[in-house]
């Protein structure tokens, strides 16, 4: 009968170490993001074409500048991938569970930018994504070279 309980607490314990390691990997879906769990952005631009370097990045923990950030992120749209690449990423450090990497992209549409996150592309209004952005002291790249 012992042998039985500490077999059951041992399987039950497993599952709940199991389920917490769940929890801390898996990032969360896009319209499920929330600016209250997120402890700061780092915004990386990346170098593109003739560029040998990238513009400079930033780091904020703005919270007013994370909610709107996220409130644009939240109202994405599935999209269709296509060959342009990512002109910069946004590294969300959350205060639970790894974190999040967000590549952003400017598309090929004035009324969309784009964004791939959990291995999806999504796009959201471009003058909401730009003025997020601008919050954070950044001017992203209008137009796909």
């Amino acid at each position: 009968m012992r042998r039985k309980r500490w077999l059951a607490l041992t399987v039950a314990a497993l599952g709940l170490v199991a389920l917490a390691g769940w929890a801390y990997c898996r990032p969360p879906a896009v319209n499920a993001l929330d600016a209250t769990a997120i402890r700061s952005v780092e915004v990386h631009m990346y170098p593109w074409g003739h560029e040998a370097t990238a513009p400079p990045g930033t780091t904020s923990t703005d919270s007013a500048a994370i909610e709107e950030l996220v409130s644009v992120l939240r109202a994405g749209t599935e999209a269709q991938f296509h060959k342009c690449g990512s002109r910069g990423g946004l590294i969300v450090r959350r205060l639970f569970g790894r974190p999040l990497l967000v590549e952003f992209l400017p598309g090929h549409s004035a009324e969309w930018y784009e964004f791939h996150y959990d291995g999806k592309p999504y796009r959201v209004p471009r003058a909401a994504f730009v003025n997020a952005m601008r919050r954070f002291g950044v001017a992203v790249p209008l137009e796909c070279p």
